[in-house]
């Protein structure tokens, strides 16, 4: 497209305040969560939402929200 990687990067960091990397992570997160409230089972969302593996996942998951997986569907089965 004509334009630098370097450049690329700054221009994202200064729209969305995080560089694309970050920006990648946390729209697949936030799909994750999505999924994951629509019944989906952990595993299949972590696979589908490009994660190597469940606990890749789960660890990406908490520090993000502050929660697990396991802790959000247990708090939507409540109410």
């Amino acid at each position: 497209c004509g334009v630098s990687r370097e450049r690329v990067h700054r221009v994202l960091t200064q729209w969305v305040g995080m560089a694309p990397g970050e920006y990648l992570r946390a729209v697949r997160l936030h799909r994750a969560r999505q999924m994951l409230l629509a019944g989906e089972p952990a595993a299949s969302v972590a696979v589908a939402c490009g994660f190597a593996d469940q606990a890749h996942f789960t660890r990406w998951f908490r520090r993000s929200f502050g929660y697990t997986p396991g802790d959000l569907l247990q708090a939507a089965v409540r109410g």
